[in-house]
Formats: structure tokens, C-alpha cells, sequence
């Protein structure tokens, strides 16, 4: 599974219905995707089939996206929705897509 493809599938876990968390990379939640809700870091690495080189390509492109001084688990953490952190994973995402 390529980086883009990571990032996606972990955008959309933690875009769906409670399946976003903070302080915590998951957490059981009825209703969430696979039962859990997830953090930005958990929901990457709750993607099956990812290789590490793949998956440190999404976690530097996330990283990117961020921006500096910001590492993503703080950056998910201090988020007050998820909207910020999906926003950042639709960057990821577009930046791995040019």
C-alpha cells in the first residue's frame, strides 16, 4: 500500500463518525470504524497492509502538513475537533498527489 493511500484510509477513519480521539492513539467506541476512534498516529497505524517505508512516508508527509514545530500527536491532541486534523491529512494527501 503506497504512502497516499495510507493517508487516505487513516483520513477517513478519523473523518468518520466517532472516529476521532485525543490523548489517547485509540480508544474502543461503539459506532466508531473497526470499534475504535482514533487519533491521527493511531488511525495510520491501524491501516493494514502498510509497509514501513510507506508508512513513514505518510507519517513525514502528515508531519509536512502540520507544519513545523508541531509534532502530530500535540498537534492532535490540542485540536479542539477533528476538522483541523482532517484538514491537515487532505493537505498530506494533496501534497503525495502533485
Amino acid at each position: 500500500m503506497k504512502a497516499v493511500e495510507i493517508l487516505k484510509a487513516a483520513r477517513n477513519h478519523v473523518a468518520a463518525p466517532n472516529g476521532w480521539t485525543r490523548g489517547m492513539f485509540t480508544r474502543k467506541r461503539s459506532g466508531a470504524p473497526k470499534g475504535f476512534a482514533c487519533c491521527a498516529i493511531g488511525a495510520i497505524d491501524l491501516v493494514e497492509g502498510s509497509e514501513w517505508d510507506e508508512r513513514s512516508k505518510a507519517v513525514n508527509a502528515l508531519e509536512a502538513a502540520i507544519g513545523k514545530g508541531n509534532s502530530i500527536i500535540g498537534f492532535n491532541d490540542t485540536a479542539k475537533s477533528k476538522k483541523p486534523v482532517v484538514d491537515a491529512f487532505d493537505r498530506a494527501i494533496a501534497s503525495l498527489e502533485s
